[in-house]
């Protein structure tokens, strides 16, 4: 979405909260009888298209195979509507296979942490513990539990509807309030946020309104948060880089060797690469689309970051790529002339793709400064960090200075303006 109008985006965020706040009151007053009335009828609908699909392929004398299909879909809407106990537990198990997979995240985290020497591991399995417990009681009888269930999903509804209600309509007021915390969305509808933005800019590039924002043009933040997103792979997640100075710090798994489970986890490594020629390699090599947002911060906020930054480097080691390996690192280094680092301690020695990611050292360097546009609850990602940053600039928060969109096309002629 590339809509400039605060209102009408104001409007919008207004509209969902109300509506998510509703099915949360709703869920939260009818619980099961509203749950188990939406399946009964889902169930129906499913039956009826059941026998409608079969009655057409038998008039229709379709071969053999579709008509077994339509017979098989026919049995499977016959058997849950006979035994509703079967998706009416599908909810349920879905929350604790929820419950299992964050408890094993937590896992990671602990091991990598008393790995790392870092405090705290023990609170990490402690919780994880209490995760898989849950999982297992929900599990033992998914139906007992599930008004309880519902119950906490109705005040999830509650509280994020009314985080869209409340920032939505600090929007219509004339006089500047402080916009509050918004409560995060799951992790599924986080992850590719970017990639549809990316989408969008590609369908658009044409118009260069939509790449070179006239705030960019004329003005220039010493602060600057850069969201990738690609069409490859991990590209479509999108990761998080700051930049100080025209000095962006990128931290990563870049060091090939360390490398494990599908590169979720490794080394931490970070680099400092000059801005305008790492931007150059991102949009070539790695055909990216980066969101660049000028923060706007007083001198005060800055000798925080600077502290931040002096802080992390404190706990670093200068690191050598390996030449020989013609990969990403390699690239970054040919094309910028990157110095790389690894941690000699603290929870970025090891990067873990939920914990110790990129969007955690973008905290870790923002920490202690008004920047609350940073400051969300739950596992951080790029889609999250996008969301709230473009939210901020569309409303003309005081925060954002500009948002810039590095494209090809708008590349050379922002980096000429500056």
């Amino acid at each position: 979405m590339l809509e400039n109008d605060k209102y009408y985006n104001a409007s919008i965020s207004l509209v969902i909260g109300i509506i998510v706040f509703v099915v949360g009151i709703l869920l939260f007053v009818f619980n099961e009888l509203l749950y188990k009335s939406t399946i009964k009828l889902l169930l129906i609908l499913l039956l009826i298209n059941g026998i409608v699909q079969f009655a057409y392929s038998i008039r229709k004398r379709d071969n053999k195979t579709n008509l077994i299909k339509c017979i098989i879909n026919l049995l499977i809407a016959l058997v849950l509507n006979m035994i509703p106990a079967i998706p009416q537990s599908i909810f349920p198990l879905l929350i604790g296979l929820y419950l299992v997979l964050y408890a094993v995240i937590k896992i990671f985290i602990f091991v990598l942490y008393k790995k790392d020497n870092v405090s705290n591991g023990y609170k990490e399995l402690i919780e994880a513990l209490f995760l898989l417990y849950l999982a297992y009681v929900i599990a033992l009888n998914p139906l007992e539990n599930l008004a309880i269930i519902l119950y906490a999903t109705a005040v999830y509804f509650l509280f994020l509807g009314l985080s869209f209600i409340v920032n939505s309509v600090i929007e219509f007021i004339p006089i500047k309030v402080k916009r509050k915390n918004k409560v995060a969305l799951p992790l599924l509808f986080q992850l590719f946020i970017p990639y549809t933005y990316f989408v969008n800019i590609n369908k658009n590039e044409d118009k260069e309104k939509l790449l070179i924002s006239d705030e960019a043009k004329n003005k220039k933040s010493n602060l600057e948060i850069l969201v990738h997103v690609s069409n490859n792979g991990y590209g479509k997640v999108g990761h998080v880089d700051f930049i100080y100075k025209d000095k962006v710090y990128s931290y990563g798994n870049y060091d090939y060797k360390s490398r494990k489970l599908f590169e979720t986890i490794g080394d931490g490594v970070l680099f400092i690469a000059n801005k305008k020629e790492y931007i150059k390699l991102c949009i070539d090599y790695r055909k990216k689309i980066l969101f660049g947002f000028g923060l706007n911060v007083d001198d005060k906020q800055m000798k925080i970051v600077e502290n931040n930054i002096k802080n992390i480097m404190e706990n670093c080691y200068e690191w050598k790529i390996d030449k020989k390996k013609k990969d990403y690192s390699y690239h970054i280094y040919k094309s910028t002339k990157a110095k790389f680092y690894k941690f000699k301690k603290t929870k970025f020695k090891s990067y873990f793709i939920c914990n110790s990611s990129c969007c955690e050292i973008v905290n870790e360097i923002a920490k202690g400064t008004n920047l609350n546009v940073l400051k969300m609850r739950g596992i951080l990602s790029p889609g999250s960090y996008y969301d709230r940053l473009n939210r901020e600039y569309v409303n003309k928060s005081d925060l954002i200075m500009y948002r810039n969109i590095y494209t090809n096309k708008s590349f050379n002629s922002y980096f000429d303006e500056n």
